[in-house]
This record gives C-alpha cells, sequence and structure tokens, in this order.
C-alpha cells in the first residue's frame, strides 16, 4: 500500500480503545448508507472521486458488548458496486492505530493498494491538503468524514474547503466541547477556555461573550444566557453556510443519561446531496 507521510509529527499518548453503543453503529451506519447513495449518483459521472476519512482508526470499534464493529472506514471501502472511489485518503494521529489500520486494509483490500494511503499526521493539516487536491482539478470530488472524539477539528481548517466540491459529514461536539468549556460564571472562564472555543467556531474571544453572555447591572458580571448547546449548534451551522452552500438537519447523539454529546451533520455545495443526507439523518432520528 503506498503511504505518504507528512513529515514530523507530534508525539502523542495512544489513545484507549473506543467504546461505543447503538449511537456509534448508527453513526457508521449513516455515512456508510449516503457512501452508496453518494457513488450511486455519481456512477456515470467523469469525476475522479475521493474518500477522506480524517479520524479513521485502527480499522474497528470496541462496543460496550465487548463485540467488534468494522470501522466506517473499511465499510466504506467495501463499496464497489456501481463503482469504488478512484482514492482513499485515511489520517489516523495514532501509530499503533494506522499500523493496525494499514494490516487490515492490505489484508482486505488488496487491490485497492495502489489508490489507498494511511498518513500518520492531525487531520487539521491534511485538511489543508486536500483543499489544495480539490484546487488543483476542477473534476475532482471529495467525500469526507470527520469522527473526532473531542474538539480535535478547527474551523479555521474546514474554512480551507470554502466553495469547493467536498460533501463533508461531521461530528460536531456541541455538548462535549464548547458547552463544558463556556462556564456559567464568565469569571471562571480561563483563556485556555476562550481558545478552545475559538478554535472550533472560528470566533473570538469577544463574540463569545456578546454570543454566550447577557449583560447586567454590573458588567463584569454577565450572565450566562439559556440553552447553550443550541446557541452553539445555531452559531456553528451558520459559519459552515458561509462555507458551503447548503448545510443539513442535525441527528442528536445522547449519552446514556439522556445528555447531549454531539449532532452529526453535513455540508455540501449541491442540494441534492443535502435531500440525501437529510432523508438519512430522518430514518435514524430517533433512536437510542
Amino acid at each position: 500500500m503506498s503511504d505518504v507521510e507528512s513529515g514530523n509529527v507530534p508525539m502523542v499518548s495512544e489513545p484507549l480503545n473506543e467504546f461505543g453503543s447503538s449511537w456509534t453503529e448508527d453513526k457508521a451506519n449513516m455515512v456508510f448508507d449516503y457512501a452508496k447513495a453518494y457513488l450511486t449518483a455519481m456512477k456515470n459521472q467523469r469525476f475522479q472521486l475521493l474518500y477522506f476519512d480524517g479520524f479513521a482508526g485502527s480499522g474497528d470499534v470496541q462496543l460496550k458488548d465487548d463485540t467488534l464493529m468494522e470501522s466506517v472506514a473499511l465499510r466504506v471501502m467495501g463499496i464497489s458496486e456501481p463503482r469504488r472511489f478512484d482514492r482513499y485518503v485515511m489520517v489516523e494521529l495514532g501509530k499503533k492505530k494506522a499500523g493496525s489500520l494499514r494490516a487490515k486494509l492490505n489484508e482486505r483490500f488488496p487491490e485497492l493498494r495502489d489508490r489507498t494511503w494511511v498518513i500518520e499526521d492531525d487531520c487539521n493539516a491534511q485538511l489543508r491538503n486536500l483543499s489544495e487536491y480539490l484546487k488543483a482539478n476542477q473534476y475532482r470530488r471529495v467525500l469526507a468524514f470527520l469522527d473526532p472524539c473531542g474538539m480535535q477539528v478547527d474551523h479555521a481548517a474546514v474554512e480551507t474547503l470554502k466553495d469547493l466540491h467536498a460533501d463533508v459529514w461531521i461530528l460536531f461536539p456541541s455538548g462535549i466541547g464548547a458547552n463544558r468549556n463556556l462556564f456559567r460564571d464568565v469569571a471562571k472562564m480561563k483563556p485556555e477556555n476562550f481558545k478552545s472555543v475559538e478554535r472550533i467556531l472560528g470566533i473570538t474571544e469577544q463574540e463569545i461573550r456578546d454570543h454566550y453572555y447577557e449583560p447586567t447591572l454590573f458588567e463584569e458580571f454577565p450572565d450566562k444566557r439559556d440553552g447553550g448547546i443550541e446557541r452553539t449548534l445555531e452559531l456553528y451551522r451558520t459559519k459552515l453556510q458561509l462555507l458551503f452552500k447548503h448545510v443539513s438537519k442535525t441527528k442528536e447523539i445522547r449519552n446514556s443519561a439522556g445528555g447531549i454529546m454531539y449532532h452529526l451533520l453535513m455540508a455540501s455545495q449541491e442540494p441534492l446531496a443535502i435531500r440525501i443526507a437529510d432523508h438519512i439523518i430522518k430514518k435514524y432520528s430517533g433512536r437510542k
């Protein structure tokens, strides 16, 4: 398998195996269903199609009942009809996970070795490379899946895809990301809390204060407005609409206690893409 190395990669500790539940399966099924529909819609087109997975993992996911679920990356690569993608780019920062993924892909799809890359790098750096890849040829199209476990995706990296032909599924950490960094008492906010929210939403500290906190008689002690997660999601969708012409509805992903962790959504330049995504989201809505 050809392997593109990007140079010096920051060393990080290897994360524990991912433990998923029914929402993990739903998320995988939704992206897989869309990939099949995408390839069907593109079967007679002249475009060169690339699948980009920003957090490809090791090739499988350990569920809570100790069963292993095949990752989205492997499932998408298994689609052969009505056509395949022309290229597959799998980004995984963890060295051990990337090695495991390479081994699985070599075993499962030896016929795709010359069109598949497993890249050990940060997703944000590779999103910037992806934008250059699209700009270089008007006949290139991308289906991307960004599936972070937290706040790893910088909005500035997503911005590089502005006006480009990419359909991007994003697992946005509306609950476990921005909301956990926005304290009710703004006086307890530290610079790193503001920076984290600035980075994933692409806004300034002053914009955070204006959007999330209500002025009071004591200006130095504003009250946090209600509906923080809803405000974050609305703001994020608005930001995406400045980059892509269309943004889908969202699929809430909750923990076992009912708290919102993420919202899954898709952005695209094409209205048909969003109609398909909305249909899939509706299909899986209401599942626990």
